[in-house]
């Protein structure tokens, strides 16, 4: 029998180098182009804590409604601060009572500089007191609501991605409202970025924004 030839040999070595260059080349534009964009995105860290346990006394946020915009409220942690133990704390600060059998909470004053003013302009106005249900994500205190979901996610602040927890809850009563609050642990006073509720035809919405520490 005649041996191959040694022509013929060589072309089908080169043939198949080309053949496996080319899969090389396929292999690797699907692992990189075509596999990254099929994969499941990795999940989002949950290391949630409580900002409201770290909130020191002075802190202050400005807080904006779209509704009433260029109006603001300025909440600043003011003594006792956070209450652990609301047995061994005052009994009554200003319009609230019995609270030595309340639930752990956060007090602050909250101030309305006028019109088009900011907190660090809003000089020594009167506060009226207002506490923050340590279990209820920095909800009002009295207002009554029920755990839905907590998730992690990104949301968009001043031009930048912020990674937040967004709680959902739910207001007892008649008017059964959801309530959302997106919570960053590196936010002063309770921690929270922004918050909504729905309301007939929409939703009302209220930012979070850090201002000049009192201390």
């Amino acid at each position: 029998m005649a041996a191959p030839s040694p022509r013929g040999s060589g072309l089908t070595e080169r043939v198949v180098l080309l053949f496996l260059v080319a899969a090389s080349l396929v292999l690797g534009w699907i692992y990189f182009h075509v596999l990254p964009s099929e994969r499941v995105p990795e999940a989002l860290v949950f290391n949630l804590e409580n900002p409201m346990l770290g909130a020191r006394l002075g802190e202050c946020v400005q807080i904006e409604s779209t509704t009433t915009p260029g109006i603001v409220g300025c909440l600043e942690v003011r003594e006792p601060g956070v209450v652990l133990r609301p047995r061994n704390g005052p009994e009554r600060l200003g319009r609230f009572h019995g609270l030595r059998m309340a639930r752990p909470y956060l007090a602050a004053g909250l101030r309305q500089p006028p019109p088009g003013k900011s907190c660090e302009e809003s000089g020594d106005l009167r506060e009226d007191v207002e506490l923050f249900d340590l279990n209820a994500f920095g909800m009002p205190y009295g207002l009554d609501v029920t755990l839905d979901t907590v998730r992690p996610l990104w949301v968009q602040r001043g031009g930048r991605l912020l990674f937040v927890y967004e709680v959902q809850m739910t207001e007892y009563g008649a008017a059964g409202r959801t309530w959302f609050l997106d919570i960053h642990p590196d936010e002063p006073v309770a921690g929270i970025v922004r918050r909504r509720r729905t309301v007939e035809g929409g939703t009302e919405t209220w930012i979070f924004l850090p201002a000049g520490d009192r201390r």
